[in-house]
């Protein structure tokens, strides 16, 4: 039946919640408040082009990944603990972090999905602080040799 728009009414396609999601790190950093992550994975590709054809052949290069994150220093003290891991690059070989969720809503989530990424490793770090709200934020880019994703569906 139309409403009052003489729209017929649209099929509800489902809802997704956040509530799921979560960041952990080797060693299980926890309480980090974390408040963005940005994963950027990509590949080397070289095109090549034979003389006297139209063919065109690609080379897969090394892939490589970079990470931003953005957080906020908060009372518990795990930044000491953190760098001293992410920041060591003789611990890469067992640095990973992972970024996981649901979606779905509640208990009756249809889908989880997971992003790990290996050897992850800080390049930089850099702090800001603005004085209306005095809050301490962080900023660090790292790198990281591989990424897997996986995702479920309930």
């Amino acid at each position: 039946m139309p409403d009052v728009f003489n729209r017929s009414g649209d099929g509800f396609g489902g809802a997704m919640s956040a509530d799921a999601s979560q960041l952990t790190f080797t060693g299980g950093a926890a309480g980090m408040l974390v408040q963005n992550i940005n994963l950027q994975y990509q590949q080397q590709i070289q095109r090549l082009w034979e003389i006297g054809s139209k063919k065109t052949y690609y080379i897969a290069g090394r892939s490589a990944g970079t990470l931003g994150m953005a957080r906020i220093i908060g009372p518990v003290p795990l930044s000491n603990a953190f760098f001293a891991r992410f920041g060591d690059v003789c611990n890469a070989a067992d640095n990973v972090m992972r970024l996981g969720g649901g979606v779905g809503c509640g208990v009756d989530q249809t889908s989880t999905y997971n992003l790990i990424t290996s050897n992850v490793v800080i390049q930089s770090v850099s702090w800001a602080i603005t004085m209306a709200d005095m809050i301490l934020h962080q900023n660090l880019a790292a790198v990281f040799t591989s990424l897997r994703t996986t995702e479920q569906a309930a």
